[in-house]
């Protein structure tokens, strides 16, 4: 479930038709599912987070790979907010002329500003 809404967060732009996300209730669950609507949560969470939504979702652990211990989204979506320097770590991955090394470089100093070490230290 969480994949579908990041990619359904990352592709909408302004003007795209309203869609709605409701997933199935889990198995034994007495309590209908909610409903997204789209556009409501892009709004709510901003443009900026969800530009580099796919960043936070890759290095926080999505299908694909694991998850940090004891890090959850929230923590990335907070600091796309707050830390300027993490955000900007989160564009390089988004930029078509980042090199390898850029990139190697970005995610390491990314994960140091998650867990609050030390920068120089990657």
């Amino acid at each position: 479930m969480t994949d579908i809404l990041i990619v359904l967060w990352w592709h909408m732009t302004p003007g795209t038709p309203s869609i709605y996300f409701r997933p199935e209730s889990r198995q034994g669950s007495k309590r209908a599912s909610r409903c997204w609507n789209m556009e409501v949560m892009r709004t709510m969470l901003g443009s900026e987070v969800c530009v580099n939504i796919l960043f936070v979702h890759a290095i926080l652990g999505c299908d694909t790979t694991s998850s940090l211990y004891g890090v959850g989204k929230k923590i990335g979506l907070k600091l796309i907010h707050t830390t300027k320097v993490f955000l900007e770590q989160a564009q390089v991955f988004s930029k078509r002329d980042s090199t390898q090394a850029d990139i190697i470089k970005a995610g390491e100093s990314a994960l140091v500003h998650i867990y609050k070490g030390l920068q120089g230290y990657t």
